[in-house]
This record gives C-alpha cells, sequence and structure tokens, in this order.
C-alpha cells in the first residue's frame, strides 16, 4: 500500500499548539510537523492545494524515525489514512521511542477512539 503525504509549506497552527501542549506537558519537543496521510489513489478532492501544500509518495508505509501516525479506530470517512507527527529535539533530532510514547499518551492520541503507530 503507498501512502501520499499531503503537508502545509505554510504555517501550520495546529502543529504549532500540538508543540506549545507537548512542552508544557514535559516533553522536551521543539519542533512539530503534522502530515495527513492518504493511501495513494485515495486522496480526496479539496485536500490538495499546489499553493499551500507539499505532496509526496512516501517510500514505506510505517512510520520514521521521530514519526507518530495515529488512526481512528472505525476508519475516516473523507478517506484520510492517518494524521502524521513528527517531533524533533532542539538539535532536529527525531525523538526516540519513549518520547514518542509519553507524547501519544498524553496529548496525540485518544485511545478511546483511535490507534497510535509510533515508531521503533
Amino acid at each position: 500500500m503507498s501512502l501520499v503525504a499531503i503537508t502545509l509549506k505554510i504555517p501550520d497552527n495546529e502543529a504549532y499548539t500540538a508543540l506549545r501542549a507537548l512542552q508544557r506537558l514535559g516533553i522536551d519537543v521543539a519542533r512539530v510537523q503534522r502530515s495527513e496521510l492518504y493511501r495513494e489513489h485515495d486522496v480526496p478532492e479539496g485536500a490538495y492545494n499546489p499553493n499551500k501544500h507539499v505532496m509526496h509518495i512516501l517510500a514505506h508505509a510505517a512510520p520514521s524515525a521521530g514519526e507518530i501516525w495515529i488512526e481512528e479506530l472505525d476508519g475516516p470517512s473523507d478517506g484520510r489514512r492517518f494524521v502524521a507527527w513528527r517531533l524533533l529535539d532542539a538539535t532536529q533530532t527525531p525523538l526516540g521511542h519513549n518520547a514518542l510514547e509519553l507524547a501519544a499518551q498524553r496529548l496525540l492520541c485518544n485511545p478511546a477512539i483511535e490507534k497510535a503507530l509510533i515508531a521503533a
């Protein structure tokens, strides 16, 4: 299964809000990037605007270093497969597995309706 990542190239208020909340929760993160992930042929119309988004096909259908992918348990109605969060420290190094688990538990994933896939 090939996945397409769509990321804002303009400032992302949702990622900034998550960054500040994670910092207040004691997670040593300096940068948060957010992407919407879709199956390659299931990108809905209007999900991508070349004036404000960057789109690329992922090499692997699994989270990379520093990433948490959040998937709705009942499946999305808008065609989105995952919301991908990439967490980096002050040296732009991806956060480790333990910090990612903590971020998912404390903020990024609601286990009642979502599941988190965390980079190994």
